[in-house]
């Protein structure tokens, strides 16, 4: 790569993670791979979303951003917004496509980080996303349990009304099948 084009990159990835929206938008003009990683294996997209910068999470998509990128440890933007509580940078990451229940290396899930760091505001997005409340991360917790022990009740109730929701939802859908 050139030495423009590294600096390009760096310059996205820096403008990214502070939301200088104008910053990463010349980054962008000057050539700069949106799809760039730092040492870290973090996107400019992953920096912003991480970090709440909603116009700059939409330009970056704009430009072609993958919403299922992920950082050496298999974070996703969406994980990290989500655990962030960063509700309009996850809303816009669903819009474009982000998959709700992609896990990272260690089988969290963006519903099992919501629910350990408490951000409560994100959980109905993530619920209404389809997110499966059943999924084991690899020490075997659910995002149920993750919500209990980390002493975020409220969370825990979301959860266990949307399961059954769907419980009842599935329920009659099979009824309605029946001749």
């Amino acid at each position: 790569m050139s030495g423009e084009g590294a600096k390009a990159n760096a310059d996205l990835s820096r403008t990214a993670q502070t939301g200088d929206l104008a910053g990463v938008k010349a980054a962008l003009a000057q050539g700069a791979d949106v799809e760039s990683v730092d040492a870290g294996g973090r996107t400019a997209l992953l920096r912003a979303a991480w970090n709440g910068h909603a116009e700059v999470v939409s330009v970056l998509l704009a430009a072609g951003a993958k919403t299922d990128g992920a950082d050496d440890k298999g974070w996703t933007t969406l994980i990290l917004a989500a655990g962030e509580g960063q509700t309009e940078v996850a809303s816009l990451l669903l819009a474009a496509g982000a998959i709700v229940d992609s896990e990272n290396n260690y089988g969290w899930t963006a519903l099992m980080r919501a629910a350990f760091t408490g951000h409560a505001d994100a959980v109905p997005l993530l619920l209404a996303a389809g997110a499966d409340t059943e999924i084991i991360n690899k020490k075997g917790q659910t995002a149920r349990e993750l919500a209990i022990k980390w002493d975020h009740p409220e969370i825990a109730e979301m959860i266990d009304r949307a399961r059954l929701r769907r419980e009842v939802e599935a329920e009659m859908n099979s009824e309605a099948a029946r001749p």
